[in-house]
C-alpha cells in the first residue's frame, strides 16, 4: 500500500499542482510518440492503397509527413509533395471532363484513398492515446 504523506491545509494547493503537472507531463510524453507513429502508419498505408493506376509510382512516392514537437505535445501532417499534390484531390473525388469548348463530357471515377486511411489511423491513434493516458501518473 502506498505511504500517505501528511500535508498541511496551506500546502494543499501546491501539492495538487505538483501532482497535476506530473500527470500532464506523463500524458504529453505518451502522446508525442503516438503522433509520429500514426503519421508514419498513414504514409505507409497511403502508399499501399488505392485502385488507381500509378504508372510510374511517382504519386505513391510523393506521400510524406511533417512532424513538429511543441511545448504542448506534437503535431503531424500527411501530404503529397509537389507536383503530385494536385492529383490527390482529383483522384479522391473525381473531376469533370470537358472537351476544347465549354461542353462537359462526363465525370471521371473517384478513387477514395485518403479518407479510409485517415479514418483507420485516427481510430488507432485514439486507442493508443487512451491506453497511454490510463497508464499516466502511475
Amino acid at each position: 500500500m502506498a505511504r500517505r504523506k501528511k500535508i498541511k491545509p496551506i500546502d494543499l494547493q501546491a501539492e495538487l499542482n505538483k501532482i497535476l503537472k506530473k500527470y500532464a507531463d506523463d500524458v504529453t510524453a505518451c502522446i508525442a510518440p503516438s503522433v509520429e507513429k500514426a503519421a508514419k502508419k498513414g504514409v505507409n498505408r497511403l502508399r499501399g492503397t488505392g485502385d488507381y493506376k500509378d504508372r510510374t509510382g511517382a504519386y505513391r512516392k510523393s506521400f510524406n509527413y511533417d512532424y513538429d514537437k511543441t511545448a504542448f505535445g506534437a503535431t503531424a501532417k500527411i501530404y503529397s509533395k509537389d507536383p503530385d499534390y494536385r492529383r490527390a484531390h482529383l483522384l479522391e473525388f473525381g473531376h469533370l471532363i470537358k472537351d476544347g469548348t465549354k461542353r462537359i463530357l462526363g465525370k471521371t471515377k473517384a478513387y477514395p484513398h485518403w479518407k479510409p486511411v485517415h479514418d483507420e489511423v485516427i481510430k488507432e491513434f485514439r486507442e493508443e492515446v487512451i491506453k497511454g493516458i490510463k497508464g499516466a501518473g502511475k
